[in-house]
C-alpha cells in the first residue's frame, strides 16, 4: 500500500464515454449519466475496500452511505472513482488504482474530502 498523497480527485480527469470517447470529468455538481456504470459487485468491491484502507490507515470507520461512480479504463490499468457520501455527513471522493496483473494489486490513489457548494 502506498501513502495516499494529497491531490486533486475532482478537477480534471480523464474518463470513457460509452462509445469510447475521452471525456473530461464534469464538474462535481453537474450531472454524472455519462459516466461509464460499474458493475454492482465491483462497486461493492471498491466501497468495501475504500472503507477498509481508511480504516488502517486513520483507525476511524468511516461508513459510504450512498455512492456516485465512474470508471476510467486506461490500457493495463483501470481506474475506479468513488464520489460517496458518508456517515460523517460529507462527501469524499477516492480513487483506487488496480493494476490488471496475476495479483490485481489495488491502491488507493486519492483519497479527500469535497467542499460541495451546488445551487
Amino acid at each position: 500500500m502506498t501513502e495516499v498523497k494529497e491531490c486533486q480527485c475532482a478537477g480534471v480527469d480523464a474518463t470513457l464515454k460509452p462509445g469510447g470517447e475521452v471525456n473530461t470529468l464534469p464538474n462535481k455538481c453537474e450531472r454524472e449519466d455519462n459516466w461509464i456504470a460499474m458493475d454492482p459487485s465491483k462497486i461493492e468491491e471498491i466501497k468495501k475496500f475504500v472503507e477498509e484502507d481508511y480504516k488502517k490507515r486513520t483507525g476511524n470507520n468511516l461508513m459510504i452511505e450512498s455512492i456516485k461512480t465512474t470508471s476510467k479504463s486506461p490500457s493495463g490499468v483501470i481506474y475506479y472513482g468513488l464520489t460517496f457520501t458518508a456517515n460523517d455527513g460529507k462527501e469524499y471522493r477516492a480513487q483506487v488504482k488496480e493494476e490488471v496483473n496475476e495479483e490485481l494489486a489495488k491502491q488507493l490513489m486519492c483519497f479527500q474530502p469535497i467542499e460541495v457548494a451546488c445551487y
